[in-house]
Formats: C-alpha cells, structure tokens, sequence
C-alpha cells in the first residue's frame, strides 16, 4: 500500500470513529458550591455539560458565572429561558456551533470570546442582549425580533 493511499485510509477511518458528537441540552440552575460551568450541582441533572451540548440558562442564582471548561469547547447553543434573570456568562473562550436566544425580558450579557465556525443566529424576540467579548471565525451573527 502506498503512503498516500494509507494517509487517507486512516484519515477515513478517523472520521468515521469520531462519529457525531453527542449532545444534550443543559440547563444552569446555580446550585454549586462556586459560580463555575464545571461544577455538576450548577445544572439540572447533576452534570456538567460536555462538548456539543446547548446550553439554557435560568432563575435566578449564581448570575455571573464563569466558563473554567476547557477554551474553546464547542456548544450548540446559548439559551436565556423567559424565567432567567440578568446573566453575566465570563470565562474561557466558546465555539458556538448553534446561536443565542434571549427570552427572557432581562437584559442578558455574554462576557465570553466567541469562536463562530459558521453563521449563528442571535433570536432577540423584543428582549436585549450584550456581547462583550470578541468575535472569530469564518462565521458571522444574524439577529432577528425585535430586541437590541
């Protein structure tokens, strides 16, 4: 067999070991003993989230928490559910595979850097939202609704 053709056999079965990511959905509820993504008792279902994963954030404890995971870790998402109160999410960098979504009526700020494979919709249905840290990658965001 060749270099070249071995190359892409094992690039190939790479590939296809990988397989696709597993996700979940994960939602903060704050319960921890410190504000850090990290910590199972911060989310619902006592684990913290993994690669892939889309996150909510909701109610009302450990408002500004702080992403220790691994930078850039890819999520699928950024959810502000209607019952959240004003979060500030600071921390290591994110590659943010889905978009952010603001429904709750409270301001919402995302302190992270954000790395953007693709384009990422921003869902501001008449609520606002503010993004603090810096933006990379070959996408881009799109906002819709009505909100800032």
């Amino acid at each position: 067999m060749h270099a070249i053709t071995r190359i892409a056999a094992g690039l190939a079965l790479g590939a296809w070991c990988a397989g696709p990511v597993d996700s979940a959905e994960v939602t903060w509820q704050g319960g921890g003993i410190s504000d850090h993504w990290s910590v199972n008792n911060n989310w619902v279902g006592l684990a913290a989230p993994s690669a892939g994963d889309a996150l909510f954030f909701d109610g009302s404890t450990g408002l500004a928490n702080i992403n220790d995971l691994a930078g850039g870790t890819l999520f699928n998402g950024l959810t502000f559910n209607p019952s959240a109160s004003g979060f500030v999410l600071t921390g290591n960098a994110v590659t943010l595979a889905g978009g952010i979504t603001n429904r709750s009526s409270n301001l919402q700020s995302v302190s992270l850097n954000l790395a953007l494979p693709a384009i990422a919709g921003v869902d501001l249905p008449g609520f606002d939202l503010a993004l603090d840290g810096s933006l990379s990658g070959p996408g881009g965001l799109v906002k819709t609704g009505a909100g800032a």
